[in-house]
Order: C-alpha cells, then structure tokens, then sequence
C-alpha cells in the first residue's frame, strides 16, 4: 500500500472521529495476545467502516540495543479484522496513527463531557434556520438532534432539511448560547459549521 494512500486514509479517520460521524468501542485488553512477547498498553479500541470491523491499540515491545540490553518502545497498531474478528492486515506504521489514538481516547473517555459538565459549560442551540433573501427555514430541531458530547459539526446543506429556494445558494445561520454567553454563527451552503 503506498503510503501518501494510507496518510489519506488515516486523516479521513480521524477527521471522521472529531465530528463523532465515526465511533469507536472501548474494550479492556485482558484475553487479548500478542506476537513476540509485545504487550497492550491501555485500551483496544474497535470501530466499523464500510462495514469491515477495525482495531486500534497502543502496545510495547522488547527491542534489544544488544545482547543484554533491551528497552520497551511504544508503538500504536491498526489493523483491518475478517468477520471472525481476526486480524486481516496490519497497516503501516505512520506518525499520524498516534494522533488518531490520542482523538479515538478522549472519544470514548468522555472526557470533554465530563470537563464542560464540571465547569458547567453547556451547548444549546436557540434558534437555527437555513435560508435565502426569498425564503426561510426554520432548522432549530434538526441541529438540536444534532449536538454530540456538547458539540455540532454539520455541513450547511439540503440534507439538514430539504431544499428551501431551489437553484440559490442558501446560508446557515445559527444562534446558540455556550459557557453563558449567546453568540451567532452564519456559513454559505457547502460549508461545515463547528460550534462552539
């Protein structure tokens, strides 16, 4: 595989990941066995893409400097897995896996929940309409049934709620209240509104 295919690949993972349009399930190591002696630091973490199960782990393994000598580099694996749940082909070691790790980790910890939860830091959509000069559409539900771990990331388009004003470009304009303060937000059809 070359490897400018599986960066690509593994960008689209973790930019999937940050929008929680892909998530992953948490599962406690203990059964699981490695080659050559390598052990599963922290969790394994399992997703599903296209319908092929994936796996994604932290490990450590001996690597010996000479022939008394050894120290435990740590290393992220991903591996694509048959229906069986057995491994069907490692991918390539790359720098960027380990940002995926570190996002898919604070993913299922809940950790960014539990932090705005402590500092009482809330996301709450007011008011939300997808429109033209002509038309308006009120969309305040639609992106309210949207908000994950106190977070939006959705692309202004018809698939929100239909096509108000076929053939003009409409906008997405959302007025949302966070840590307290109201605040607006507006972007042009095709584009990806974050909040906060």
């Amino acid at each position: 595989m070359r490897s400018d295919k599986l960066s690509q690949f593994i960008i689209k993972l973790i930019k999937l990941t940050k929008s929680s349009e892909l998530t992953w399930d948490s599962i406690s190591p203990r059964d699981t066995e490695l080659p050559n002696g390598e052990v599963i630091l922290d969790k394994l973490y399992e997703t599903t893409v296209n319908d092929r199960n994936f796996k994604l782990y932290r490990y450590k393994y001996k690597h010996y400097r000479d022939e008394y000598n050894f120290e435990w580099p740590q290393r992220i694996r991903l591996e694509l897995l048959d229906s069986d749940g057995i491994t069907d082909f490692e991918f390539e070691y790359q720098n960027s896996m380990n940002d995926l790790y570190e996002i898919v980790r604070e993913q299922t910890s809940n950790v960014s929940n539990f932090i705005d939860s402590v500092l009482g830091l809330k996301l709450d959509i007011l008011e939300a309409k997808y429109y033209t000069a002509k038309v308006s559409k009120d969309v305040t539900e639609k992106l309210k049934n949207k908000v994950t771990n106190n977070r939006l990331v959705i692309d202004a388009t018809n698939q929100i709620d239909g096509d108000p004003d076929p053939g003009t470009v409409k906008k997405l304009k959302v007025t949302y209240s966070y840590s307290g303060d109201t605040l607006e937000k507006e972007v042009d059809e095709g584009q990806t509104l974050i909040l906060p």
